[in-house]
């Protein structure tokens, strides 16, 4: 990337936040995606692993706990292979990685390291709101 973090941050939000005139800070975009790693998570714990999980024999034969566990792993897998092609996407496809300095970030790789973020405090509430 020839052009600075900031100068690329800016970029981004004049083409998908400007709004009154206003541009986001940093901080703006990494609490967005970190609510938003949380919202997926919560949706796939709520609404996708439910279903798709409704047509294993398995799933229907266990009891409330064992449900529970069963989509808490799903929604894990979930984000094991989300966090994984967009890590992938970060150190192979993204060209921040290409030069040498020793401080490397760009806007995919904060997005990454938010959404995974959002996962963890997902993980955290749902564990100690059943477990507790």
């Amino acid at each position: 990337m020839n052009e600075s973090l900031s100068s690329y941050l800016d970029n981004f939000g004049e083409q998908f936040f400007v709004a009154n005139g206003r541009y986001p800070t940093v901080e703006t975009y990494q609490l967005v995606s970190i609510l938003l790693g949380l919202l997926f998570h919560t949706f796939c714990f709520v609404t996708i692993v439910p279903l798709v999980s409704s047509f294993f024999k398995t799933y229907q034969d266990i009891n409330t706990m064992e449900k529970i566990e069963w989509r808490m792993r799903a929604v894990s897998s979930i984000h094991a292979v989300v966090s994984f092609t967009m890590a992938f996407y970060c150190l192979f496809i993204d060209d921040v990685f290409y030069s040498f300095t020793l401080v490397r970030s760009s806007y995919p790789t904060d997005v990454t390291l938010c959404f995974s973020a959002g996962y963890f405090i997902f993980d955290l509430v749902s564990a100690l709101d059943t477990f507790h």
